[in-house]
């Protein structure tokens, strides 16, 4: 007899031989910007050639509120080593603002150079960052915070040609760097529908460094509605990204947008560890980086499935449909957005509703829609009876109790 098992989910810097001098290059940007005199989109007001200029009451604003660009082609690989840069008259706009370079002409395979965390540079001043980044690069860019025009009046980029290596990248925070780049930049808006795109991971200090293509999605239901988003990632192969125990393609970025401590889910999944359950989703705070904006922190973390590091239950086939095969695994989740899943139940008994989460919906089959369904079914009779107590025909027949009282413990307690 099967019984349901209850889990919690909820370096070194290597310089050339030369002197970091300032570097220029061909001026690259977003073409589309906005002259605030018209409050219209255009061309030749407020363009990338503002920023240098060396005049910081002219500057460069774009047309679009977010995602807006400007930096240098240097037509070869540099190593930088300072960022300089001019406030116009909002020096707000610059406040965690991204410098990025990259080695292919659409930024796509672009790593961070440095956040703008300088809160003291006034309007019409200077301010600057040295860059601890060992990488060289030909393509360099600024990219400003979200709702922000991009507005910024002057760049300077100091540093010496250099192919650079990647002893020691740039972490934006002691937190892992997760930076992920679709293609053309498009934005994630769909919960259902891919995008192509790549992630890179900076951890370590710096020193060690991790990237695949990806597939990337929205994820979840209340969650998806904040303006900070989740995300599901599928990588072009089976990795366990910071080490993590899963070695597979599925991850998510949960946002942890309701809670403004933003570690509550990971001291939950600590407490479920501590507490031994046989499974509990890996997961560790990391910085998101998207398309060169700066997300916020978030929680890299399993995609939860059947999986020998993840739910370890016996993964069934179509051809399943007698016992003891049609027993199981099967992962069943009790979720108030049901209706919107392929394959769930209503319970005759209390009208719970239940997600089959495994067998997947393209691979299970009415008789082990049945046979789980029924399954639960009669654990909620037996739980609803006058002989519930019974070890034989009660509830302990159906459920197994060390889990079942952890999972309840973590719940209250966390």
């Amino acid at each position: 007899m099967r019984k349901f098992l209850f889990s919690v989910f909820a370096g070194g810097f290597i310089f050339a031989n030369a002197q970091p001098v300032e570097i220029f290059g061909t001026v690259i940007g977003t073409a589309a910007c906005f002259d605030y005199q018209t409050n219209t989109m255009s061309t030749t007001a407020n363009t990338a050639a503002n920023l240098f200029d060396n005049d910081l009451h002219t500057y460069f604003a774009t047309n679009q509120r977010s995602g807006g660009w400007a930096g240098l082609d240097f037509g070869k690989k540099h190593v930088i080593t300072r960022v300089e840069y001019g406030a116009s008259d909002l020096p707000e706009r610059l406040l965690l603002g991204i410098f990025e370079g990259g080695n292919l002409a659409d930024f796509s395979d672009a790593i961070p150079l440095l956040l703008v965390t300088d809160r003291e540079i006034q309007p019409f001043q200077f301010g600057g960052q040295d860059v601890t980044c060992s990488r060289g690069f030909r393509y360099v860019r600024f990219i400003g915070p979200n709702d922000s025009r991009c507005k910024i009046s002057e760049l300077k980029f100091f540093g010496y040609e250099s192919d650079g290596d990647d002893s020691n990248l740039y972490q934006l925070t002691n937190l892992p760097t997760v930076i992920i780049h679709t293609i053309d930049a498009q934005p994630v808006t769909s919960k259902e529908v891919y995008i192509k795109g790549a992630v890179s991971i900076i951890s370590d200090n710096g020193t060690n460094f991790f990237s695949s293509n990806i597939d990337i999605r929205g994820r979840g239901n209340m969650s998806w509605t904040h303006p900070k988003k989740p995300y599901r990632m599928k990588l072009a192969q089976k990795a366990s990204p910071l080490g993590l125990p899963a070695t597979e393609r599925n991850w998510t970025l949960i946002n942890n947008y309701g809670d403004k401590t933003l570690m509550r889910n990971l001291l939950a999944f600590d407490l479920s560890r501590k507490m031994e359950m046989p499974y509990t989703p890996a997961g560790v705070a990391v910085d998101v980086i998207l398309n060169g904006e700066y997300q916020g922190t978030y929680q890299l973390c399993d995609h939860i499935e059947v999986a020998t590091a993840r739910v370890n239950i016996d993964k069934m086939k179509a051809s399943d449909t007698s016992l003891p095969a049609l027993s199981g695994g099967y992962f069943l989740e009790i979720d108030a957005y049901a209706d919107t899943e392929p394959v769930k139940f209503y319970t005759s008994r209390w009208n719970i509703p239940v997600v089959i989460k495994s067998p997947d919906d393209d691979v299970i089959v009415d008789a082990q829609k049945e046979y789980i369904k029924n399954h639960f079914e009669n654990m909620l009779t037996a739980l609803a009876s006058f002989d519930y107590k019974n070890p034989n025909t009660g509830y302990r027949k159906y459920m197994d109790m060390q889990t079942v009282v952890r999972q309840f413990l973590i719940g209250e307690i966390s």
